[in-house]
Formats: structure tokens, sequence, C-alpha cells
């Protein structure tokens, strides 16, 4: 395509005696070939967003609307637009062509399996899948942030352009993979359910060790870091502790801050990861401590909640640097064998209105 470069003059785009005006104008060119308007151009350009306008139109647009879905479907337009809010897609303009003719089958597959599920289900499951997603889009940006972005102010204009592009597109077919790779985690997250309610007498309960494993002065050791060392220092606590927990059969439910919250079915591997958990971060800047505590919580959107979640956290907060407090609970569920529990008291532990019989956890003596 020829690119009339007068014209991107004239709309305030190129100035052919800027001392960059080579690098310029290859950059709009291949923006122009992938089909830019100069309204876009503009517009992203002001933003400070040039070079990423190849893959921002790829996110931005697609071939329906919310409209166009409604009527291909037969499904009414409100509730395309309610599925999207759930979804946690805004949608502010039904008739813009934002989404993409093959999320029809969304709407048939919801016509066809809503009406036998409970009433709230439906909207608990999109919910569900909308946290989800948002998460596994905010860690993919992050580390492309983090890890890549920086190398990309080495290049010209147009191979920063050309190399987000390609990389979007990596990321947007890695995504036609979750489908595959689906069904492993739901495989897995059956079984943990399964396991987590085989003593469980209460269907909306289930048995599992929780637990919090934190780095004591974290703060500190942080507070002297530029970014790009913090960033690393994250993301060496990120994979270790991804790591040994799924190496022990558990599930790393979240990080907060400097913090993580495993759970797992057995308490047996609950002790486990708490103690690798803690060998795993003794080299590191700031000393781990933990807090472990088994028995009935509630699940829900991938999170526990309910007093033993409460008890592990409080566990962690009072255990000193390079120590594991659990509950009694723990010590009876697991026995004896190849971890000891030295009893560590009754502690009057925040929001618990008795004082609870607490243990020291360490790998037993063979």
């Amino acid at each position: 395509m020829t690119v009339d470069l007068e014209a991107l003059r004239a709309a305030g785009l190129y100035d052919p005696d800027a001392p960059d005006a080579a690098d310029r104008a290859d950059l709009l060119r291949y923006l122009v070939d992938e089909g830019a308007t100069i309204d876009e151009l503009r517009v992203s350009d002001a933003d400070g967003n040039l070079s990423s306008l190849g893959f921002d139109r790829r996110l931005r647009d697609g071939d329906a609307s919310a409209a166009d879905l409604a009527a291909r479907t037969g499904t009414d337009l409100g509730v395309v637009l309610e599925t999207y809010r759930l979804l946690g897609i805004p949608i502010t303009d039904p008739d813009r062509s934002q989404l993409s003719s093959a999320e029809g089958r969304l709407f048939e597959l919801l016509a066809l399996a809503g009406p036998t599920l409970p009433e709230g289900m439906t909207e608990e499951i999109l919910r569900s899948i909308g946290a989800a997603l948002t998460l596994v889009s905010e860690s993919t940006v992050s580390a492309f942030v983090g890890s890549v972005e920086g190398l990309l102010e080495q290049g010209s204009p147009r191979a920063r352009a050309e190399f987000t592009s390609a990389t979007g597109e990596l990321g947007l077919e890695l995504g036609s993979l979750l489908e595959p790779l689906l069904r492993h985690h739901l495989w897995a997250a059956v079984n943990r359910q399964r396991a987590a309610m085989r003593t469980s007498v209460d269907r909306l309960q289930s048995m599992v060790a929780i637990g919090f494993v934190d780095l004591v002065g974290f703060t500190a050791a942080t507070s002297q870091m530029g970014s790009t060392q913090l960033l690393e220092f994250m993301q060496r606590f990120q994979r270790r502790a991804f790591d040994v927990v799924t190496a022990a059969g558990g599930r790393l439910v979240k990080h907060i801050g400097d913090e993580i919250m495993f759970a797992s079915p057995e308490p047996v591997d609950g002790c486990e990861i708490a103690l690798a958990l803690i060998e795993a971060f003794a080299d590191a800047e700031s000393l781990p401590r933990g807090g472990l505590a088994h028995g009935l919580v509630v699940a829900r959107h991938g999170d526990y909640y309910g007093p033993v979640v409460n008890l592990a956290a409080r566990l962690a907060d009072i255990a000193v640097s390079g120590e594991v407090l659990a509950d009694a609970a723990v010590a009876e569920a697991v026995g004896p064998g190849g971890y000891s529990f030295e009893p560590a008291g009754r502690r009057q532990l925040k929001g618990f209105p008795d004082p609870v019989r607490v243990v020291s956890l360490g790998r037993a003596d063979l």
C-alpha cells in the first residue's frame, strides 16, 4: 500500500525535517499497511501508544457487535449485555464491533444449559470465568512489561511495533490452547474437591489444610530496592512458591503482597508444603514464617473462607522467623510419622474467643 506521507504530515503525524524522520516514516508505513487510519494514528500518538497500535486494534476490534450476537443467536440484547457484565467485559456501545462472531457459541450454550442449572449458578460460573481470565490477562501483561518491554527501547520504532504485535499474537494463539489445558486443570480440581469432601458432612464445605507463609522483614528488605531489583525479587518469590506448592500436590491460592496462601486436601501434604516453603526461602533477603490449620472451609471462586482460614493466617502472624505454627487439628490428622509437633502452648488469637492450642511443626528425626 502506498503511504501518503503528505497526508500524515498534514495530520501532524510526520515531520520530514525531524531527526528521526526516517524511523517515523517507517513506523507509520507499517501501521498503515496493517490497516490503521489517520484518526487511529492520531489518537494513539497522542496517548503515547503509537508503537502498540497494530496489536491494540487486534484486541480492541472484532467482527460483531453485541446487537449482532443478540440477533444471530435469538438472545435478548439485555441478556447479552448482562452476560458480558458478569464476565467483566464492558460493553459501552452495543452497536460497536468489538466482539467476535465465534462468541455467539457462548449464548447457544447458555440457552441449552441455563434452564437445567440451579438458580444463580450461571451467574456464579460467569463471574468465576471473568475473574480467572482477568488474572491470566493481568499476569501476562505484567510479565511482558517486566521482562521484555525494556529491551524494546533498544530497537527502532518499527521493530518495537512488529515485536509487540508478534508477541501479542503469540499470546492470543496460546489462548486457543486454554481449551485442552483446561481439561487437565479441571480434572485436578475435581480430584482435589473429592478428596476434600471425603470427610465432610456438608456439600457446601470441604475439609482441607490451609497455610500461609510470609516473608518477615519484607518491607525493610525491599525499601532500598529499585523497581528492577524489586521485580526480580518478587519473580523469584513467586516462582519458588508455585514450584514448591504444586510439587507437593497442593494449590497456590493467591499472593497477598509478600505472603502466599496455599491449600491441600491432605493435611500431611500441607505440612510438607509449609516446611518446604520455609526451606526454599531460607536464603531469601527476608526470612519466612508460616501458619497451618486443618478443618472445614467454604470454597468459592477459587478462594477459601471460614474460621480455619483465619486461624492459619493468625498463626502465621505470631510465628517467629523460620517457624511454622499449626493448630492441634493438624497434628491429630497427620499423626506420627515424618513430622514432629512440639507443643507451643495455648495462644489467644485475634478473632477467636478461646485460647487455641498450638504446635510448632518440624521434620521428625527418622
